[in-house]
């Protein structure tokens, strides 16, 4: 005897793949706010030193705009971690690559911190006389 069930179809077998997907887009969001926050940390801190002592250097308007566009750029690494946070968070749920999943929600929570963390500490030592 069949029953209606035995004729339904096979379902698609569920890849693990979008764990891998969110651990990419944190650890590259990661990456390159951390890079971002090193150029901005180290370059910004004697450039506004400069400005407020009035001793200002040629180009030093042109590397504001560099280190202020680079601190904006931080908006779209902030953005691709959260797309990679709520990635992380369906991966896990639904256990579509649960283990890079729980990494990616750690990375994202934790990048904005380490990076806020760099940017800080290399602004207060880059200034001159620190």
């Amino acid at each position: 005897m069949t029953t209606p069930l035995d004729d339904a179809p096979t379902p698609l077998a569920v890849g693990r793949s979008l764990g891998r997907t969110a651990a990419v887009l944190v650890v590259l969001s990661m990456a390159l706010s951390i890079i971002s926050s090193v150029v901005v940390g180290l370059g910004l801190g004697p450039v506004q030193w400069r400005r407020e002592t009035g001793a200002v250097a040629d180009g030093d308007g042109l590397r504001e705009a560099v280190y202020l566009g680079l601190a904006g750029a931080q908006v779209v690494w902030v953005a691709l971690a959260t797309v990679g946070l709520v990635l992380g968070i369906v991966a896990a749920v639904r256990d579509r690559g649960r283990m890079p999943g729980v990494v990616a929600i750690v990375g994202a929570v934790l990048g904005p911190v380490v990076s806020f963390a760099v940017f800080s500490g290399l602004a207060v030592a880059s200034l001159p006389g620190a």
